[in-house]
């Protein structure tokens, strides 16, 4: 970043957010059936659990081609792969045939993900893949049940940053779970609020709440809000750093700050000491300014938080539209109760950039005019990853002017020459922004990953 930033950070300025640009290479996995995968080299990340260890055992033992069988041989009981489809005299009629094979194709196309087999059968594993998901949902509510005993086995291909880019999600339970919400109506409603109860991931769990309240809003939210706060504190009572941090916690306080309400402000300020950034985010996306009481709590000088410098820059993110994080900001600057060495690292959000989490599930990026106004940081601390993205008010001339008045507002009351340096970077930044938005700069998609 521009700006420097506190020893306890590290940032990288990303290439021009290429981390939301796909090109289909990385994953590498062994797959037999839809039971068992396992790791055979990087990017990829997959998880196995006894189940898959079962299915090896069986496979040990089994006579050469046979298939899989699961434990009382009801064949129905796997999804059908390349090697395992039902036989036609088994299916009843042919929505339900059809169903298997685009199922064994989806096995197929994953198969093919090795690395092993050139860049050109990857390329069209990868167009398998998409269109495989995409065919699946237009079948509707017969391909809910496969779904189920696919992701009631617990197995998972994870895919690396430029597959998650190209597919739209990151992994095939979730780009399974992803069919349900397109197939819609009441049994994939129920198949995904069962599936709250065994998600495996974070992502998995803000994608069933993202899911559930598109179909049926409000109905299924205290269910969501419960599964979420105790994950949280799951999170929250694991030793801090090391492995046991491996676990990005992010799409938890997506949901918290989507869908907790007013009501989620506590839970956000308990866990501030260990994800700075994370649960002063979430404040600040509360509807109608919920989280802002917290947040000047939180930068207050006499609670002498470690988080102030966090609460602070959210506050600084809200300003403009807000009056009293606004007024909150410029008693501060007015009294000299904003450290000389925290202005630096308020010039980015008082130039109209916000933190968004990376690898957002529910979070959808503002589309920008430069790349270069993108920054991406990582805080070891909570293992906390983020861009730092101008909002969509930054980049109009109406919201530009908003910022503007702040800057100057600022100006007037401010004093020291850290803060005088700090506001004028960022009146130079906007003027930038202002002209880019009168001459009608077209502005880039930033994809989520």
């Amino acid at each position: 970043m521009n700006t420097p930033i506190p020893s306890t950070l590290e940032t990288r300025r990303t290439r021009p957010l290429r981390i939301f640009i796909a090109t289909a290479a990385g994953t590498v996995v062994a797959l037999v059936g839809l039971t068992r995968i396992t790791t055979v080299g990087n990017p990829s990340r997959v998880d196995q659990d006894e189940a898959g260890a079962a299915a090896e055992e069986r496979a040990a033992v089994a006579e050469p081609g046979a298939p899989e069988a699961p434990e009382g041989g009801d064949p129905e009981a796997l999804p059908a792969s390349a090697g395992n489809t039902a036989p036609e005299e088994m299916i009843d009629d042919a929505t339900p045939a059809e169903v298997h094979r685009q199922m064994a194709r989806l096995t197929s196309a994953l198969a093919l993900l090795t690395g092993r087999e050139g860049a050109e059968a990857q390329a069209t594993a990868i167009q398998e893949w998409k269109a495989g998901l995409r065919e699946l949902a237009g079948l509707g509510r017969p391909v809910i049940p496969p779904i189920l005993r696919f992701l009631a086995e617990g197995t998972d291909l994870g895919f690396g940053p430029e597959l998650r880019a190209e597919f739209g999600h990151g992994s095939a339970r979730t780009g399974l779970m992803q069919v349900l919400r397109q197939i819609g109506g009441p049994e994939a409603i129920a198949a995904m609020d069962q599936l709250l109860e065994r998600t495996r991931s974070h992502q998995e769990l803000a994608l069933l709440a993202q899911g559930l309240e598109e179909a049926d809003p409000g109905m299924h939210r205290d269910r969501i809000l419960e599964r979420t706060r105790g994950e949280l504190a799951a999170a929250s009572a694991a030793p801090t750093g090391g492995a046991s941090e491996a676990a990005d916690a992010a799409a938890l306080f997506e949901i918290l700050g989507h869908y907790g309400g007013p009501e989620a402000a506590p839970d956000l300020e308990a866990v501030v000491d260990r994800w700075k950034y994370y649960a002063t985010s979430a404040l600040a996306r509360l509807p109608d300014g919920a989280g802002v009481p917290s947040l000047i709590r939180l930068a207050d000088p006499e609670t002498h938080g470690a988080h102030r410098l966090q609460a602070l820059q959210v506050l600084a993110e809200l300003a403009p539209a807000n009056e009293a994080a606004r007024d909150y900001l410029i008693t501060q600057a007015g009294s000299g109760r904003i450290p000389a060495d925290h202005w630096s690292y308020l010039r980015q959000p008082l130039s109209g950039n916000r933190y968004f989490v990376a690898d957002a599930v529910l979070t959808q990026y503002p589309p920008v005019a430069d790349w270069s106004d993108i920054q991406t940081l990582h805080i070891r601390s909570g293992n906390q990853t983020l861009h730092s993205i101008p909002s969509a008010s930054s980049q109009t001339p109406e919201g530009i002017q908003r910022h503007l008045a702040l800057i100057d507002q600022l100006l007037g009351f401010s004093q020291g020459a850290a803060a005088q340096s700090t506001l004028g970077e960022a009146r130079r930044i906007l003027e930038s922004r202002m002209q880019r938005a009168t001459a009608g700069s077209p502005a880039f998609a930033t994809e989520n990953p």
